[in-house]
């Protein structure tokens, strides 16, 4: 006969944190599936990881300018699942944290689509010149300078002012250490350490993830949705506009443009 093989055992306190972890993701997922708000995120999130994983896996590995982009969207496949991941499991700092990786590669995926010449021109940098060049700010400004117009932004100064608001604010609240900023593990009136189970901090959390997530696959479909012919991903994308509508209906629209 063979050995079943034994799981191993956490220490004590690893796996008290372990079984409040599932207890919260399990409260989590109920309420995802009984509130309407929620749901309606989750179901944003998951048509925004249709297109993320579906599009972004069918491109050949390599320095093409086609497989850097799919490679930069897998990225923020890997970044959304993990948010809300740590959202469900009640990390909605760490979420938060782990989304701002979402808004700098969708930003940079932006600046590649407005000005693609940068895309080879990134991959080949030596790293000083890529950090000088295509740092978080440097690349929101540019964006600023090529896309203004298409925003409700007089200049591209109050974009980048608009942009660099959105950005501050996850440094603020979630990346960077902060004396002032602590309403992310805030809950029943007081700091608290390990999951947190609160519905307003999970519907906040989920709409961030749904908002970034959708923004995104839009800029993934910018540049690969008239290269990708396959049905099955064309159908894709039609189901995620369709979706992406009805949201940007019922709830605040994302600060991007569609890429209809």
């Amino acid at each position: 006969m063979t050995d079943v093989p034994q799981i191993p055992s956490l220490p004590e306190y690893l796996a008290n944190i372990n079984d409040a972890e599932e207890r919260t993701r399990t409260s989590s997922l109920r309420k995802l599936n009984s509130s309407t708000e929620l749901k309606a995120h989750a179901e944003a999130i998951h048509w925004a990881q249709v297109i993320l994983g579906e599009f972004c896996s069918t491109d050949p590995q390599g320095n093409e300018p086609r497989a850097i982009i799919s490679f930069l969207g897998l990225r923020m496949f890997n970044s959304i699942a993990s948010s809300f991941r740590l959202a469900t499991h009640g990390y909605h700092q760490t979420a938060w944290a782990v989304l701002r990786d979402v808004i700098e590669v969708a930003n940079l995926v932006n600046y590649f689509h407005l000005d693609p010449s940068q895309i080879l021109i990134w991959q080949n940098s030596t790293e000083k010149d890529r950090m000088n060049n295509f740092k978080p700010s440097k690349v929101r400004r540019m964006l600023s300078e090529l896309s203004f117009h298409q925003h409700e932004a007089s200049s591209p100064a109050d974009l980048k002012a608009q942009l660099d608001k959105w950005y501050d604010a996850y440094c603020h609240m979630a990346s960077h250490p902060n004396p002032h900023a602590k309403e992310l593990i805030f809950s029943d009136g007081a700091l608290q350490f390990g999951p947190i189970e609160d519905d307003v901090l999970l519907i906040r959390t989920v709409f961030e993830i749904a908002k970034w997530g959708q923004y995104g696959a839009l800029e993934i479909i910018g540049h690969l949705g008239s290269v990708v012919t396959e049905p099955r991903l064309q159908l894709n994308r039609k189901g995620f506009f369709k979706n992406y509508k009805g949201w940007i209906t019922n709830f605040t629209k994302p600060d991007v443009e569609s890429k209809t």
